[in-house]
Order: structure tokens, then C-alpha cells, then sequence
């Protein structure tokens, strides 16, 4: 008997708060496979999909060891490894760290154009000197 092949697929980087598709169906056997397991740690706690292809959306970011287990009906198994990194969205934190800067400046100089105006207005309602 010839054991199957499983393939979990690439390393993976991925923004967090994106719906992943785990996808083993590039997994093989000589005759057929008849089980797709699919198990990693997620938040501490134990995550385990059934079938060739699953979804899972990763709202913590970090590394994930994800690993597949396929069996085939012989009763044979095989597993193969893949890791997620999940990582905060840069697209996003670029623009609200530009964001963040262009409001700061703004403020800046519109606090400087209030002193501006304030003291004139006092060196106005003073009087000369």
C-alpha cells in the first residue's frame, strides 16, 4: 500500500482580520483520500477543520504552525506543515500614522494663528504705549 501525500500549502503572510482559505486539495494518494484534517493553536486554544478546503479569520496577529493530516482508505496518513503570519495591515497604519501627522501640524499652526491674532488684539485694545 502506498501512503497519500498530504500538501498544506505555502507559508503564508496575511493582514489580520482576513478570512484565510486553507486549501489541501494539491494533497494525493494512489487511490483516494478520505479524510482532510486541518489543526493549529489559536488564541490558546486547540483549532481543528475538517475537509479538503476550510476558512478561518485571524483576528490576533502572530505566527501559526498549521499542520494537515490526510488519511487515505487504506487507513494510511501523511501530514504536511505550513505557517501563517498574520500581521497588522501596513496599508492602514501608514495612512492613519500620515493622518495623525498632517491633523498634529494642522493644529500646530492653527494655534499659532490664534496667539498671533490674540496678541494683537490685546497690543489693539491696550493701546500705544
Amino acid at each position: 500500500a502506498t501512503p497519500p501525500v498530504a500538501h498544506a500549502g505555502n507559508d503564508r503572510n496575511v493582514d489580520i482580520d482576513t478570512t484565510f482559505e486553507f486549501d489541501g486539495t494539491d494533497s494525493s494518494d494512489n487511490v483516494a483520500i478520505v479524510s482532510y484534517s486541518w489543526e493549529f493553536t489559536y488564541g490558546g486554544r486547540n483549532v481543528t477543520f475538517n475537509g479538503s478546503v476550510a476558512e478561518f479569520t485571524f483576528t490576533q496577529a502572530g505566527k501559526y504552525g498549521i499542520t494537515l493530516t490526510v488519511v487515505d482508505a487504506a487507513g494510511l496518513t501523511d501530514t504536511d506543515e505550513m505557517t501563517i503570519t498574520v500581521e497588522h495591515d501596513q496599508g492602514t497604519s501608514q495612512l492613519t500614522t500620515e493622518l495623525l501627522f498632517v491633523f498634529l501640524a494642522s493644529g500646530i499652526v492653527l494655534f499659532g494663528i490664534l496667539i498671533l491674532y490674540l496678541s494683537k488684539r490685546y497690543r489693539d485694545e491696550k493701546g500705544p504705549t
